[in-house]
């Protein structure tokens, strides 16, 4: 599982949201919906984004297995990988 990390105030600011294809939105609310046997990456918008490093602690010391993409979005969409791109409304 891919997990897409952005602060929660953000969300409503944007009017566009693109995802690595698969992955899902983080809010520390919905950490329950997470399967904690499954691996997590986590992933922001950039190698320089701190929210990534932030939920990696968080779900590490939550007991989930979890890593985090060196890279971020832009850097992904550059290489062509797949996203989605979900009009905000």
């Amino acid at each position: 599982m891919v997990v897409v990390v952005f602060p929660g105030l953000l969300e409503e600011d944007f009017c566009v949201r693109t995802f690595v294809s698969g992955s899902l939105w983080f809010h520390r609310h919905r950490i329950s919906e997470l399967d904690p046997g499954q691996e997590i990456v986590a992933y922001c918008r950039g190698p320089y984004c701190v929210f990534s490093f932030e939920a990696v602690a968080e779900l590490r010391e939550r007991g989930f297995i979890v890593r985090r993409l060196n890279d971020g979005l832009p850097e992904w969409k550059t290489a062509g990988l797949p996203v989605v791109v979900e009009p905000q409304g």
